[in-house]
């Protein structure tokens, strides 16, 4: 199975995958035989902490054997040596059952449906500026954990172009979430295939951090732009920061993302409002890991 966008799951598949996540997350046992014998590569040619790490836990959690490579330094798509990603990832493939890509290159790019034999599976762990399925998976389920319904108004924060906004977007979307609030200071790259979703879909852009704060229930903050390879700074002064006074003052009730890392966007003073919920994403992304690593090789 190739997983690598939110768009090809059916709402049957989220709901499976918010219950095995919910499954994991409730059992004290910390070792199961799902993945007994098979072989899982986690091939990280951009850096990551959480998705990492949590792939490779789940990994271990689940029974099965991994195979990690960290860097793309580590294989000879190097800057000496550069072998073409599709021939890496061809020749990684053939050595595991599944293989988990991240990379600065979107897999748009890259022509997969010759890379995975029909007895290995693919997921994308975050690819270019395309998507993050697995951070919005894991995101979402914890948004459903705290509410019963996905009939809120949901604000983004941040570089409109970023990956795990059109994720997040798109699943949120399917569960039913009609209405989306945006505050960035890039809004005239504001992608396409998100404003020209659904006529069902509205959308809301924002001139001022008051005005967004106080129009949704739940905020996913990410940095102002991300650019690859360069330091991320503090440039425009609409890039505001998210604090606790500003949100105890517009919104107190309001639930608080961010995928991490953080930076200048999101102050460490929000870490002990009740409705923050940035080092629980992190604590709980292993369990989604699991479910997803559960469903493809039920596949």
């Amino acid at each position: 199975m190739l997983f690598t966008s939110i768009q090809q799951l059916s709402r049957e598949d989220i709901e499976e995958l918010f219950n095995l996540s919910s499954f994991y997350a409730r059992q004290s046992s910390s070792s199961y035989s799902t993945l007994k014998s098979k072989h899982v590569a986690t091939v990280f040619f951009e850096s990551s902490t959480r998705t990492q790490l949590s792939f490779q836990k789940a990994v271990h959690m689940l029974g099965g054997n991994l195979l990690s490579i960290s860097d793309i330094s580590q294989t000879r798509s190097n800057s000496v040596d550069a072998e073409n990603i599709h021939d890496a990832l061809k020749i990684i493939s053939s050595y595991a059952d599944c293989t988990v890509f991240r990379s600065k290159t979107s897999l748009l790019d890259i022509h997969l449906s010759d890379i995975i034999n029909p007895n290995s599976h693919f997921i994308n762990a975050g690819d270019g500026r395309n998507e993050h399925p697995l951070q919005a998976l894991g995101d979402c389920w914890l948004i459903s954990e705290r509410f019963q319904k996905f009939d809120f108004p949901f604000g983004f924060i941040g570089d409109c172009t970023a990956r795990v906004f059109r994720s997040v977007f798109f699943l949120l979307a399917k569960l039913g979430v009609t209405e989306f609030h945006f505050y960035s200071t890039n809004i005239d790259e504001f992608p396409e295939e998100l404003s020209n979703y659904s006529e069902d879909i509205k959308l809301v852009f924002h001139e001022d951090i008051e005005s967004i704060l106080k129009s949704v229930d739940i905020v996913e903050v990410i940095p102002y732009k991300i650019p690859f390879n360069t330091p991320i700074e503090r440039k425009n002064p609409k890039e505001v920061i998210i604090t606790d006074e500003l949100i105890n003052q517009f919104n107190p009730n309001m639930t608080l993302l961010h995928p991490g890392p953080r930076n200048f966007e999101l102050s460490p003073t929000v870490d002990n409002l009740k409705n923050s919920l940035f080092f629980e994403q992190a604590r709980t992304s292993t369990f989604m890991k699991m479910a997803i690593l559960t469903h493809v090789f039920s596949k």
